[in-house]
C-alpha cells in the first residue's frame, strides 16, 4: 500500500504502519517508511505522517535514507527525523554521527549537515549538548568536531551551493561559541544573501554567550527591515540580553517606532520585572499613566472614526495585521479568539478590543512566559499540556512543544497576547475599514 498510486492510500498506509509494533517486522516497516520518505517527502501531509509514525525508528530510518547514495533525499525530512532522534534518550548518537560523516561528500554534504543540526536541536530541547553529555565516545566527539569544521568552511564558501551554506549555518547554532562567532557574525551583512543572513541571525540567537547581544546590536544600523525584526527577536530570546536593548533604546541607537506592536508586547512579556519597568517607559506598558493614555487615545479615535469604512480595504488590513493571530471568514490562525461572532459587537466594543486589548482579555487566551533551563524565553498561548510537556501557540499559528524537564519556570501574565500600540500601524480610517469588514453581517 505504501507504493499505491493514490497519495491518500499511501498516507493511510504510513499512519497504519506507525501503529504496528512487532519486533519481527521492524526492519520491513522501517524499509517501507524509508521508501515513502524517498518518494513522497515533498508531499507535506505524507512527510508529517512519516515523522509521527517513526516513534523510536528514527535512527534506522535515517540510516536507510543515507544508505542509498544514488537516490535523492529531502534534507528537511532528515533534519526533522534527526531532531526527534536527538530528543529521544535511547538514541545511539555516536552511530548517527558516524553515519553523517561517512555520507559526507561534495554532493551530499547538506544531508550530513541536516542530520547533525537535527540531532543537536533535539538534544537542545532537553537542555543538553554533545560536548557536555556523559558517555559520548571519543569517536563520536571527533565526528562532531569534523562536521563543525566542515560547516564553518562551507558557510564561508561564497561559491558553495546555497542550500549547503544554509544547512552549514544551522549546524553552527550548536557549535562551540569560539568556533561559530566569527563565521556567524561575518554573515550579518546586507551584501550577503538574505536567507543566509536570517539563518545566521537565528543561529546566533541560540548561543548563550554574553557577546551575542553586542553582535546583534552592532548589525542594527545597516540591517534591512526584514532583518531588524529577527534582530529584536534574538535580543528578546534571552532575558540577559534585554538590558543591552534597553541601553540602545535610551541612547537612541534604536528607535522604539522601529519595533512593531507585536514585538513590543513580546519584549515586555519576556523581561524580568526590573527590566520590564524600564522598558515600559520606552515602549509602553501597563502603568496607570499608560491606562490614561489608552483612554485619551480611544477618545481621539471615537472622534475621528469615519461613519462608514471600506470593507475591501478592511479585508486587506485584516489579512496583514490580524490574520496571524485570529480566524475570520475562513482565513487566519487560531491563536487568539475566533472572530466568527464579532459582527454582533458594537463599534465601541471592537474599538476597545483593538486599541486597549488588556482591558478585557478573553479567558483562556492570556499570554504565558516560559523560561527554559538554557535561559531561553518563550512566550505564547498555552495551547495544551500533558504530564510530560506543554505546547505554546505563537503568532502565525506556530506551535512549540516544550518538555517539562527542560522548563525552569512558567508564569501567566494575565495579559492578552494581542499587542497594545496598534495605533502606530492603524490610522482611524484603517480602524473604520477593519470594523466595516468585521461587521459586514451586522444589522
Amino acid at each position: 500500500m505504501t507504493a499505491d498510486p493514490d497519495a491518500a492510500v499511501r498516507l493511510e498506509a504510513v499512519l497504519a504502519l506507525g501503529d504496528v509494533r512487532t519486533a519481527k517486522l521492524e526492519a520491513e516497516i522501517t524499509a517501507a517508511l524509508a521508501r515513502v520518505g524517498r518518494e513522497d517527502a515533498g508531499e507535506r501531509w505524507i512527510a508529517s505522517a512519516l515523522l509521527s509514525s517513526l516513534r523510536g525508528r528514527e535512527a534506522a530510518f535515517i540510516d536507510s535514507l543515507l544508505g542509498e547514495k544514488p537516490r535523492p533525499v529531502d534534507p528537511e525530512l532528515l533534519h526533522e527525523a534527526a531532531r526527534l532522534a536527538g530528543a529521544d534518550p535511547g538514541t545511539d548518537l555516536a552511530s548517527l554521527l558516524r553515519r553523517s560523516v561517512s555520507s559526507f561528500d561534495g554532493s551530499r554534504r547538506s544531508l550530513a549537515f541536516a542530520v547533525a543540526a537535527g540531532l543537536a536541536a533535539g538534544l537542545a530541547r532537553g537542555g543538553k549538548n554533545l560536548r557536555e553529555m556523559p558517555n559520548v565516545p571519543d569517536d563520536a566527539a571527533r565526528d562532531w568536531r569534523r562536521l563543525v569544521a566542515a560547516a564553518r568552511t562551507t558557510a564561508e564558501e561564497s561559491m558553495a551551493p546555497r542550500q549547503d551554506r544554509l544547512r552549514a549555518v544551522a549546524v553552527l547554532a550548536f557549535a562551540p561559541w569560539e568556533e561559530a562567532k566569527g563565521v556567524l557574525g561575518g554573515l550579518l551583512d546586507p551584501r550577503v544573501d538574505l536567507d543566509l543572513e536570517l539563518e545566521a541571525l537565528k543561529a546566533l540567537a541560540k548561543h548563550a554567550s554574553a557577546e551575542v547581544a553586542a553582535l546583534l546590536l552592532g548589525a542594527w544600523p545597516h540591517a534591512t527591515p526584514a532583518v531588524r525584526g529577527l534582530l529584536i527577536d534574538g535580543l528578546g530570546e534571552r532575558r540577559e540580553r534585554l538590558p543591552a536593548l534597553l541601553e540602545a533604546l535610551r541612547r537612541g541607537e534604536i528607535d522604539a517606532s522601529d519595533i512593531d506592536a507585536t514585538r513590543r508586547t513580546m519584549l515586555l512579556l519576556a523581561a524580568s520585572p526590573e527590566t520590564r519597568r524600564d522598558l515600559e517607559g520606552l515602549l509602553g506598558g501597563g502603568t496607570p499613566e499608560r491606562a490614561a493614555e489608552r483612554e485619551r487615545l480611544l477618545d481621539r479615535y471615537r472622534r475621528e472614526l469615519a461613519a462608514e469604512g471600506d470593507r475591501s480595504r478592511g479585508a486587506a488590513l485584516f489579512a496583514s495585521r490580524c490574520a496571524p493571530c485570529h480566524r475570520f471568514s475562513g482565513q487566519g490562525h487560531a491563536v487568539g479568539p475566533d472572530l466568527a461572532g464579532i459582527g454582533k459587537k458594537s463599534r465601541e466594543e471592537i474599538l476597545v478590543s483593538l486599541l486597549d486589548p488588556n482591558r478585557a482579555a478573553v479567558p483562556g487566551y492570556s499570554a504565558y512566559v516560559i523560561v527554559l533551563e538554557t535561559g531561553e524565553v518563550r512566550t505564547g498561548i498555552l495551547a495544551s499540556e500533558t504530564g510530560q510537556a506543554v505546547t505554546l501557540r505563537q503568532a502565525g499559528g506556530a506551535e512549540e512543544r516544550l518538555a517539562r524537564r527542560s522548563i525552569q519556570s512558567i508564569a501567566a501574565t494575565g495579559k492578552s497576547l494581542m499587542p497594545e500600540g496598534l495605533e502606530r500601524d492603524l490610522t482611524p480610517r484603517d480602524v473604520a475599514d477593519v470594523m466595516a469588514y468585521l461587521r459586514q453581517g451586522a444589522n
